[in-house]
């Protein structure tokens, strides 16, 4: 094989096996994300499975390049290869969806290893085998190159998915795609096998100026494993951290993802983008800068706060993956130093995944995270004797003290919300929940966060114990069509609820009101119980269910209900599974026959108006949007978004609806296509791009 033809088809290998490595983790994390309603871990541990099965994949190419005979080693990967052919099968059996119980991680982990483990294990071989293979066969050229191939591959594979595959083929068709993707690689890695099997000497030493060619030290390699974990755990808490305030979609997976592979292409290619003191004063300054970002404060935008965050992502990704590349060895040991980097990867992922949420009672992390690199970026600087010159021993020490102190003032002090007194906190699978005390308004008030977004208040001692004040005040939406339902019925109301919070619905509630929620989160529900009354003391009888509340329905008899209502939030994140074809076929299932639906829409990033007019258009029923601005004295500025639909447009009518703003989306043109469980387009939602015009055109 010639030089030139060799370079060519294990660029080409390496390239294809990198696409669909990448390409898998978005579908099958879709796949399953409706099983676990929605949440943001679910992709964090999504992301531990693949950083694990990539360590496993690194760990089994450099166990089979020990093995002895080289014909042996050959049968043993192709029979891997072939057995995974004949096993191939991505997409999770139904079977597997959870039951409610145990934890949702490890279910998650465990779908994940028997759907998708044996074909990311070979695929994660791919890699290094490659590298090795090429500098075998080609017995003068560096392979590290192909490391670069290998990350341009996979960065093509992630922005694809949102912008090609996601709009353009269902979930089912994402799939097949996928498995005539792997028949391919399948045929490239046999032939790269069989071409490095029969070619000359076993090992290969590479001369060039730029590979170390000492053995790794334990420091160097202590190195390499911790430059490779501060770059997974930058990665996964930043995308915890935008996914809790935005939604959980796979672009917002996808983007920090792809700056954090573009990273491995620059480093790797030798690549810099700016002289490396340039990019530690860049990273710190970003780091300062991100503290007036990290809790979200009203004034900042979507564009703005998101550029930040994957901004800073970006460059402390760069400086770490470059002085991890700094530190490769020779190329006999080429396995070993991405044994090192996978083992590093796979720690971030395990420490995200599954011991933050046991160690950490909030979103702790990020911040820590941001402030342990910290510490090597002000080392660096320290070193450098071009900044303050005049400056030495013990002031410069004092001046980078000075600098860390601030960054972490900066990092920390907002981790808790102004003027609110945290009288509970807690953080499980599904985020992290705070019980909150603050005075307004010359009342006291308790209120229950999730993430950033209030789920509901309670003022306390002023009388009006059981009055709602926030989302469900009674010139919103749900207010309004409660009082229509219960003057049409002239009776008690049965309304089913997916959402708790902390009950605040049930303050228009009635005696003799049947009233079942439907509530993801357990720890909200004993949340409800131990600080807020609206359960304990309403007259109406109610019945808290656990679970998804669209999984939870599917397994239920029709329930007749007058009103269902759909306020199932995280954090400011609306689960997208709940806005499709097939669960308002559900919903209407379990309405009577004049049934209302209602579901609420207020968000700060989304606007979901468009998807609820195409899910009524097809229905051919009468929808509206009840826009709730009104500020009632005493309470806060919640702008309510509500939507209601149903068969009966006489209800409009109702006297209950006069006097508010008020959409009728039946008229609305231009309508988006209808979301369904195998397909949906969410970047039409999203004000990422007019706030984004806006910030070029420096519209407000």
């Amino acid at each position: 094989m010639s030089r030139s033809l060799s370079l060519t088809f294990f660029a080409v290998s390496i390239f294809t096996t990198s696409f669909l490595l990448f390409c898998i983790q978005p579908l099958v994390s879709r796949a399953i994300l409706p099983w676990f309603g929605g949440a943001p871990a679910v992709w964090t541990v999504c992301m531990l499975f693949f950083q694990v099965m990539l360590l496993a994949g690194y760990a089994g190419a450099h166990a089979l390049e020990r093995v002895p005979a080289r014909l042996l080693a050959f049968f043993l990967y192709v029979s891997l290869v072939v057995g995974t052919l004949l096993y191939l099968n991505v997409l999770p059996d139904p079977s597997l969806k959870p039951d409610g119980v145990g934890d949702p991680a490890y279910r998650i982990l465990t779908i994940l290893t028997l759907h998708i483990g044996l074909p990311f294990f070979v695929l994660s071989m791919a890699s290094p085998l490659l590298q090795v293979w090429l500098s075998r066969v080609s017995k003068s050229e560096n392979p590290y190159w192909l490391y670069s191939v290998s990350n341009v591959g996979s960065l093509l594979a992630l922005l694809s998915y949102p912008f090609v595959f996601e709009p353009l083929f269902t979930v089912p068709q994402q799939a097949a795609l996928w498995n005539g993707g792997f028949f391919f690689a399948a045929a490239l890695l046999t032939l790269a096998s069989i071409a490095a099997s029969f070619s000359g000497s076993r090992r290969v030493v590479v001369e060039t100026s730029d590979v170390t060619s000492a053995p790794i030290s334990m420091r160097t390699g202590c190195e390499i494993f911790l430059f490779s974990t501060f770059g997974s755990v930058l990665l996964l808490a930043f995308t915890n951290h935008v996914c809790h305030d935005i939604a959980v979609i796979p672009l917002l997976w996808i983007l920090p993802l792809a700056l954090y592979l573009l990273t491995f292409v620059f480093a790797f290619s030798g690549i810099s983008l700016l002289p490396e003191d340039h990019m530690r004063k860049i990273a710190l300054l970003m780091i300062f800068l991100l503290g007036d970002r990290y809790t979200g404060g009203a004034d900042a935008s979507v564009f703005s706060s998101i550029s930040l965050s994957f901004g800073t992502l970006f460059v402390c990704c760069m400086l770490a993956h470059s002085a991890m590349y700094r530190r490769k060895p020779s190329h006999e040991r080429l396995t070993s130093f991405y044994l090192l980097l996978s083992a590093g990867g796979a720690t971030g992922g395990l420490a995200l995944a599954l011991l933050a949420p046991r160690i950490f009672s909030s979103y702790l992390e990020l911040p820590l995270a941001l402030l342990a690199f910290s510490v090597y970026l002000i080392r660096g600087l320290y070193l450098d004797t071009s900044i303050a010159p005049r400056l030495q021993g013990i002031k410069r020490m004092m001046l980078a003290l000075a600098v860390f102190a601030l960054i972490a003032f900066r990092l920390m002090v907002l981790l808790d919300v102004k003027n609110e007194s945290v009288v509970y906190r807690t953080r499980n699978f599904f985020g992290v929940l705070r019980v909150v005390e603050e005075e307004y308004a010359d009342s006291r008030m308790r209120g229950l966060r999730h993430g950033r977004i209030l789920h509901g208040i309670q003022y306390l001692g002023d009388g009006n114990t059981l009055r709602s004040r926030t989302y469900y005040r009674d010139t919103s939406g749900i207010a309004r069509t409660i009082r229509a339902v219960r003057k049409r019925r002239r009776a008690a109301i049965e309304m089913g609820v997916v959402g708790l919070g902390v009950g605040e619905i049930l303050a228009h509630a009635h005696q003799g009101d049947k009233i079942r929620f439907y509530e993801l989160d357990p720890d909200v529900g004993k949340l409800a119980h131990s600080y807020f009354t609206f359960l304990s003391s309403t007259p109406a009888e109610v019945e808290v269910r656990y679970g998804d509340g669209r999984m939870v329905l599917e397994g239920e008899a029709p329930n007749n209900f007058d009103i269902l209502f759909i306020d199932a939030f995280s954090s400011d994140a609306i689960p997208l599974h709940l806005l499709t074809r097939e669960a308002f076929a559900l919903y209407f299932r379990h309405l009577k026959e004049d049934g209302v639906l209602v579901v609420h829409i207020s968000n700060r990033h989304m606007d979901l108006s468009g998807v609820l007019a195409a899910l009524a258009s097809e229905l051919e029923m009468p929808a509206e949007m009840i826009k709730d601005d009104v500020t009632d004295e005493g309470a806060r500025d919640y702008n309510n978004r509500h939507v209601v639909i149903t068969q009966d447009a006489g209800i409009f009518e109702n006297q209950a609806f006069s006097g508010v703003e008020r959409e009728r989306l039946s008229e609305r043109k231009n309508l988006p296509a209808v979301w369904t469980d195998s397909h949906s387009d969410v970047l039409s939602c999203i004000d990422w791009f007019s706030s984004l015009g806006k910030y070029f055109t420096g519209g407000s």
